[in-house]
Parts: C-alpha cells; structure tokens; sequence
C-alpha cells in the first residue's frame, strides 16, 4: 500500500509541476494573465500536496504538523484562502468581468473564521467547521459562474460555452464530494483526542478535481501557445493585409489568437475580412481553392458560424468583449 501511495504522490506532483511549467511558457510568450493566475493556482496545490505527503510517510513531521494544525493551522490557511481568491479570479479572467471588491471583504472573513476555529472544543466537528466553508465558497462560486456564463453567451463561441459550463459543473459537483469524503473520513476514520491525534489529510475527491483541472489546463495552453503566432508569422500575417477597413491590425491578430487559428486560417481570415471570394484568396495565396475551401470550414468552426455573413457579428461581439 506504502508503494502505491508513494507512486501516487510522485505521479500526482509531477502532473502539477508539468502544468506550472506550461502555464509560465504561455504566460512568457503570450504575456496573458489567465497563465499567470494558473501558474499560481497549481504552485499552491504543488506546496499543498508536499506537506501531505510529508505527513504520509514522515511520522514525527505528521505528528508535528497534526498537532499544530489543531491549534494554529497557519500554513493551510494560507493555501486555502489563496486558492479560493485564485478560483474567484480566475473565472472572472475568463467571464472577463472585473474582480469584484466583496471579494476582498468575503476573504477577510474568510481568513478570520479559519483562524479563530482552533478556539473551539478539541474534535472532529472542529476540523469539520474547518474545512466546509471552502467547498461552501467552490459550490456558491460554480452557481454563479454558470448564472453570468448564461447572461454572456453571445459574447462566446460555443466551444467556448461549452469548455467552461463542463468546468464548472464539475467544479459544483465535486465540492459535494470533496464535502462528504470530508465528512465520512472526519467523523468515522481521524482520531481526536488530548493523547492521540491521527489525521487523513488527504482528500481523493480534492486530488480529482486538481488532476482535472491540470489536465484541462495543459489542453488550453497547449492549443493557445501552439498556435499563437511567432515574430516571423506575424510578418508574414502582415504582407496580406494591405487593407482591412475599419478593423485595425492588432485587433485582428487579437482575435485569431483568441479563436486558435493557425498561421494559414489568419491568413485566410484576413482576406475573408476584406470581402475576398474564394477564388480571390486562392489566387492570392497561391493555393487551391479546395484548400481554401477547407480551411474556411475550420475557421466557421471555431468562430461557431456556418456562414460568411455571420462573420461580421462574431467580429462585432468580440470587439464588444474586448472593449470591456
């Protein structure tokens, strides 16, 4: 069993360590702050996961760690509350709404009440009280990012919808599970008394949903970075726009990043912006017009439109969005 869990450990910090490197390539090469908060998100579950393992298979540091967690538990404070700030920022990154400053006032309190728990009566519905009020917040948190993600949905594709109505359902659904593992393991398998305290902190269904999110993070920053445009690109992105009305250049590199279009989809993209047929971008680019073709279809389906004239109002909604 020792084997396992020590195989699982290893595993589970070696996932969150790839992702953190990952976030802060994106981060560096696209200088966008989702990374940047990412990067921070997976640091603090690496430090989370490292003092747990620590309490596994050290048992004076288990021992040690227990017994101050019952009375001073500084250091899970600190990731706690900094998680849940980097949850909350996060999605308001994405929804791309401002960070509201009830935040503030609801961390404080937060931290307050964390802190002032080890005041109470020595036993398991201590560390109970402890630990619901962040899967409280991770519950309350998921209902309301899909309440805004509905009133925002002509902003978004609906790849886009989709991708982060799946994220926080299952947000919302497994900070019930992170709450009844808690529940079952606190009051039935941890030991609290003035002799002996014996404490599992580990929680799989926590452990899950991290793996999920690293796993969803590293498919997002593996299809933005590959396809974010190099210095070279963006030169050669630039010889075929000679004219693109009242649409200024930046705001069009801006806008093939946000919806991954490859080196030849912006191209194309671009010529379909200044109105071109087919026959015309073929010609201008030296390429079939099957190709063409093609590459239109893939960019109907990453802006969610099925027509050209739909192009103009998926410009319109992201100039609206970006303006924000």
């Amino acid at each position: 069993m020792e084997v396992f869990v020590f195989i699982y450990n290893i595993g589970l910090l070696l996932l969150l360590c790839v992702t953190v490197t990952i976030c802060g390539v994106c981060f560096l090469k696209t200088q966008k702050k989702i990374f940047l908060l990412l990067l921070n998100l997976f640091l603090f579950f690496i430090l989370d996961n490292i003092v747990i393992y620590m309490t596994e298979f050290i048992h004076w540091f288990a021992s040690s760690y227990n017994q101050n967690f019952m009375t001073a538990p500084t250091f899970k404070t600190l990731i706690s509350v900094a998680t849940v700030y980097l949850y909350y920022a996060i999605l308001a990154e994405f929804l791309h709404t401002p960070l509201s400053k009830q935040i503030y006032f609801v961390l404080t309190l937060l931290t307050l009440y964390l802190l002032c728990i080890p005041v109470l009566s020595f036993g398991a519905l201590k560390v109970w009280l402890y630990y619901f009020p962040m899967q409280l917040f991770l519950f309350v948190l998921s209902l309301l990012g899909l309440k805004n993600l509905k009133q925002k949905k002509s902003e978004f594709s609906s790849a886009q919808m989709k991708r982060c109505k799946r994220i926080l359902l299952i947000s919302l659904l497994f900070s019930i599970f992170i709450t009844i593992e808690d529940s079952i393991v606190i009051f039935n398998i941890d030991v609290y008394s003035n002799l002996l305290v014996r404490i599992q902190n580990r929680n799989f269904s926590e452990d899950f949903l991290s793996i999920f999110y690293a796993g969803y993070s590293l498919i997002y920053c593996g299809q933005y970075c590959l396809n974010f445009p190099t210095n070279n690109q963006a030169k050669a992105i630039a010889k075929v726009e000679p004219n693109t009305g009242d649409i200024e250049k930046e705001f069009i590199h801006s806008f093939c990043k946000h919806f991954a279009l490859t080196l030849r989809e912006q191209e194309i993209f671009i010529l379909l912006v200044e109105r071109k047929s087919n026959q015309e971008i073929a010609d201008a680019l030296y390429i079939s017009i099957g190709t063409v073709k093609t590459h239109v279809h893939n960019i109907y389906q990453k802006l969610s439109i099925t027509k050209r004239s739909q192009l103009s109002e998926v410009i319109r909604n992201y100039q609206t969005l970006s303006s924000l």
